[in-house]
């Protein structure tokens, strides 16, 4: 440990579990972009009278934000600067989520769910991504 430096080793493996569980989930969506009844299943957080193009942009920012938490985990595991990754995925996810409570959040429960669960390990993974690249770039 480097004297006046925080330790927050305690948290790296489980934000690090948190990424690449995250990222997979959401990569495993990628035949979500080409079938928009299959992705209405999958993201029973959306409205189910939502536009196709709602579907299409929530499907293909999932594929998205899970590629950039796979590269932040890499960059994460080996304190890399890449960990910039994470916010790129996170801060468009997470507004995604804010665009859907908004919209939705009176009449149609399930995108409480859905924020609580991802759009929250999205800000989780935002903020964790940001603290890590400020930490390595000191």
């Amino acid at each position: 440990m480097i004297p006046g430096k925080p330790n927050h080793s305690w948290v790296r493996i489980p934000f690090l579990i948190l990424l690449i569980l995250n990222g997979l989930i959401l990569v495993a969506g990628i035949p979500a972009i080409f079938d928009p009844a299959f992705a209405l299943q999958i993201h029973s957080d959306l409205y189910p009278e939502c536009g196709l193009y709602i579907i299409f942009l929530k499907s293909g920012l999932c594929v998205f934000a899970g590629i950039a938490y796979l590269i932040t985990a890499y960059g994460y595991y080996h304190r890399s600067t890449v960990v910039f990754a994470g916010i790129v995925g996170a801060v468009p996810f997470f507004l995604l989520y804010l665009i859907e409570l908004v919209s939705w959040g009176g009449v149609y429960q399930p995108v409480w769910v859905g924020f609580m669960t991802f759009g929250l390990a999205s800000l989780i993974i935002g903020i964790g991504s940001w603290i890590s690249m400020r930490t390595n770039a000191l």
